[in-house]
């Protein structure tokens, strides 16, 4: 949400830090969603809504960022300065995979969205 503005359950993001890229991780819905939820969108719908470089499915995170070889995944968790709820890192099937870091990310975030309010 602090970074794509996603409204969407179940959906990941990334930035890599080095090229500016960004990708979105969006669930794969079976097409019965459809009854309830109006049209789903496909994945060009997702990249043209959400303006970002690439959109894949949630159930192939482990596969993309494997393709990229990232030296670490920096995730997001800590503590919201407004209601004190927990920001939870991102869990996801292969995460064990690559090093991840859940105390970098947060405070820069954090110190990055207090400018950008002003």
């Amino acid at each position: 949400m602090y970074l794509f503005g996603v409204t969407e359950p179940g959906c990941y993001g990334t930035v890599d830090v080095t090229s500016g890229s960004t990708t979105l991780f969006v669930p794969r819905l079976p097409s019965e969603y459809a009854v309830w939820m109006g049209p789903l969108l496909s994945l060009d719908d997702f990249k043209q809504k959400y303006e970002v470089d690439a959109v894949y499915y949630a159930d192939e995170i482990d596969v993309k960022l494997g393709e990229l070889n990232p030296s670490v995944l920096l995730t997001l968790c800590g503590p919201n300065a407004d209601s004190g709820l927990e920001a939870k890192p991102a869990n996801f099937k292969g995460i064990e995979k690559f090093v991840v870091d859940s105390d970098i990310l947060f405070p820069v975030i954090a110190e990055w969205y207090v400018f950008q309010a002003v």
